[in-house]
């Protein structure tokens, strides 16, 4: 299962990393800020993804496993929507993190409950829904990637620590998989 899915990997995931990307993640990176990427996929997508852009730490959605054979249910709350404030609170918490400190990327408007749950929401190539709540959610600002980058080296001229970048960079090109995550989530 798993030799499958890397493979599906690098022939329909990998192709969407946006360039970016890894100039990001670089500039949080020597901002100081931990890196994770937190995200509705399941490990299968997760932990590839991580290991192509070099980062350590990651949260996703899990299946349910017993006596080592999967039971078709996912392991709840799922990593998705108001999950993902579940999971994130978790991991913060495990980790030292102040979520009011952190940075949170996103592209879609399942992750508005995320958005207003960090200090830093930042708003990527939104899709039409969040880019009109998002822009106006909890009265924070949001911004795109490029002075996204800008902020963290300026953050971090000034001695500020405890952010952290959470990346989402789930496949779009299933449709299908966000409202069976819907579904699943309620």
């Amino acid at each position: 299962m798993v030799e499958l899915c890397t493979q599906w990997f690098r022939d329909a995931v990998e192709r969407c990393i946006r360039p970016e990307m890894p100039r990001l993640l670089a500039a949080h990176r020597d901002a100081g800020h931990r890196v994770c990427l937190l995200t509705a996929s399941t490990p299968y997508v997760a932990v590839p993804l991580c290991e192509r852009l070099g980062i350590q730490d990651w949260i996703a959605s899990r299946l349910e496993v017993v006596d080592g054979v999967f039971t078709g249910q996912p392991v709840k709350p799922v990593c998705f929507g108001a999950g993902k404030i579940h999971w994130a609170g978790q991991w913060a918490l495990e980790h030292g993190i102040d979520l009011s400190r952190s940075f949170f990327y996103t592209d879609s408007m399942t992750d508005l409950p995320m958005l207003e749950a960090v200090g830093r929401p930042v708003l990527v190539n939104p899709d039409r829904k969040l880019r009109r709540e998002g822009l106006v959610a909890a009265g924070r600002s949001t911004t795109s990637t490029a002075s996204a980058t800008s902020r963290c080296r300026s953050r971090s001229r000034t001695g500020r620590q405890g952010c952290r970048a959470a990346q989402e960079l789930a496949d779009r090109s299933v449709p299908r998989r966000r409202r069976r995550q819907q579904e699943l989530a309620e």
